[in-house]
């Protein structure tokens, strides 16, 4: 996002003063944080990247589409002056939904078994995909119909929003970009109005996978199907009983607000090098571990360590 290209191990952005950036985002999150593979950024990060941007005049506006759970958390410091807006999935507290899972997953006449997308992404995909919206609907009015149709989550809205009386083409359209072109033609024949109702069929994002197994016992039944959703159930209880040991007794449905950013990197890496690697389902148990950050003294930030690497070994 910086165009920084010496150490960038793929394409960097090469936009300027003039360009209007458009960002989009979806996998998995976690209070102040949001997740590849094997890896996270944090929101401070992000944000460290957006003061790059703006210090080396990388955009005249940019919009930032993010699809996580607790999606809502990554923009703790955006002002509304930073020719920045940002679109999340979630607030900072709340999972984001897959769509067009179970019956509805189909392709091609196909059930695939899982789920197709996410309820916030497929709702402005398909808003998007109507052509006469990239330059007749406005990004306020994409913004409150994809809040309005994203009803198992409350979608938010950040930063500055002083130009989303601008169409939605002069983000997410170039006539010499590809990738949209490829991206919006791939929303289209994913999920045509004409041959599929909109989703109703939606799944809490921790739990797609035990969905997708459990669906695959449902057709399938096959011992092996049965065995993969055993470990699956299994390794959900490990991981909830890692927390309900180490946090006895507090309680995790409220979700402070992130500041303490180097705090929440040392525990997420106490529990990756002692418990394993951070997974979509225990993703979920984040806050308390970035609640202890916010509110601890420094020694009960240690004795958590502790706990987490005497609970998992």
């Amino acid at each position: 996002m910086t165009g920084d290209s010496a150490t960038a191990s793929g394409p960097v952005l090469g936009s300027d003063s003039n360009s209007k950036v458009f960002v989009y985002f979806t996998d998995h999150g976690a209070p102040g944080l949001v997740a590849f593979p094997h890896d996270v950024l944090y929101a401070d990060d992000l944000q460290d990247a957006f003061d790059t941007m703006t210090s080396k005049r990388m955009f005249k506006e940019m919009v930032v589409y993010i699809e996580a759970c607790e999606s809502g958390s990554m923009f703790p410091y955006l002002k509304t002056d930073s020719k920045i807006f940002g679109l999340t999935a979630s607030n900072a507290s709340q999972s984001s939904y897959a769509s067009y899972c179970g019956s509805q997953a189909y392709v091609n006449g196909t059930n695939i078994g899982s789920c197709l997308g996410d309820l916030f992404s497929t709702n402005w995909m398909e808003d998007s995909d109507i052509s006469s919206h990239m330059f007749g609907e406005t990004l306020a009015q994409q913004a409150e119909l994809v809040k309005e149709e994203t009803s198992w989550s409350p979608v938010q809205q950040f930063g500055d929003k002083s130009f989303l009386s601008e169409y939605i083409g002069n983000f997410q359209s170039n006539s010499g970009n590809n990738f949209f072109k490829k991206l919006l033609h791939q929303a289209k024949s994913n999920f045509e109005k004409d041959d599929l109702p909109k989703s109703t069929n939606n799944v809490d994002s921790r739990d797609v996978k035990l969905d997708y197994l459990y669906n695959k016992l449902i057709n399938e039944q096959t011992n092996e199907a049965g065995v993969e959703l055993q470990e699956e159930i299994a390794y959900r209880m490990k991981v909830d009983n890692i927390f309900n040991t180490v946090f006895e007794g507090e309680n995790s449905s409220e979700t402070l607000p992130v500041y303490e950013f180097d705090c929440l990197r040392y525990l997420m890496g106490v529990y990756k090098e002692h418990c394993g690697e951070w997974e979509d389902y225990s993703l979920k148990h984040v806050r308390y571990l970035s609640n202890t950050c916010e509110t601890a003294e420094p020694f009960r930030v240690w004795q958590v360590a502790d706990q987490l690497k005497s609970v998992c070994q």
